[in-house]
């Protein structure tokens, strides 16, 4: 009679539905770690979706969702002495006691900083922070509100942004579904750069005091903050609301003047 080594003939066949059942754990693991994540395109800007003389006024609410003062940009288009043909992005916050005026001057193209004034006036008094980039880094001169004078130098990538023109650099990104970037911002007042992750989240209507927009939901992440945007879709491409990651105030726009 012919025996038949059962032992020998299961084994092998067992073994081989183990490493099957591995290697489809790992094909899936790999298919579900990679869900959710866009693929991060090359920082690259589309056309300046503003017109010389836009104007754009917010209303501010705390993280309470109590009313907490106002905000205005305003973008002019000029030349400055050295660079060409610029953009002047002024923004403008009265909130709780505090007015902070920020003028940043951007080249047109790229929108790369040039310049920066920072005035914050509040009942302790006023603080100046003025920034000149140039290629090999940023020269900031800080009067304190006891006029005490600091210079300092600071290191910064060529390509990094003014972080006070961040939002409306975005503005001028080619946002779409599943579209997102990575750029460096520079903050004149803490001296730091950042790496900041740009996603599109969705598409949302938004009501605001200036009318209904359909926007591109957009989520600004750092290390150590979030901020969410709300960027219209049409071609004026408005900063329509955004979330403050850093204090969590959300502005909603409350007028729009689209200059010439």
């Amino acid at each position: 009679m012919l025996q038949v080594n059962w032992l020998r003939l299961v084994m092998p066949m067992a073994t081989r539905l183990k490493i099957n059942w591995i290697l489809s754990g790992i094909v899936l693991i790999s298919l579900f770690s990679g869900c959710g994540q866009p693929e991060v395109q090359p920082f690259a800007l589309a056309a300046t979706p503003w017109p010389a003389g836009e104007a754009t006024v917010y209303q501010i609410t705390d993280s309470n969702g109590a009313a907490a003062g106002t905000a205005r940009y305003t973008l002019t288009a000029g030349a400055s002495e050295n660079n060409g043909e610029s953009w002047t992005i002024q923004r403008e916050i009265v909130a709780q006691g505090t007015t902070e005026v920020v003028v940043v001057v951007v080249s047109q193209n790229g929108l790369r900083p040039q310049s920066s004034l920072l005035t914050r006036i509040n009942k302790d008094g006023q603080q100046i922070v003025q920034s000149t980039y140039g290629s090999d880094g940023v020269d900031t001169v800080l009067t304190s509100v006891q006029n005490i004078t600091t210079y300092d130098h600071f290191n910064v990538p060529s390509d990094a942004l003014d972080v006070d023109t961040v939002l409306q650099v975005v503005r001028a990104l080619p946002l779409a579904e599943g579209y997102a970037t990575r750029l460096n911002s520079f903050g004149t007042t803490t001296g730091r750069v950042e790496r900041v992750t740009v996603q599109v989240i969705q598409q949302e209507q938004i009501t605001t005091p200036a009318g209904d927009f359909a926007t591109w939901q957009v989520a600004l992440e750092t290390p150590t903050t979030k901020t969410s945007a709300w960027i219209g879709r049409d071609d004026a491409r408005l900063l329509v609301k955004y979330v403050d990651g850093r204090n969590g105030g959300t502005f909603v726009l409350s007028e729009y003047t689209a200059g010439q």
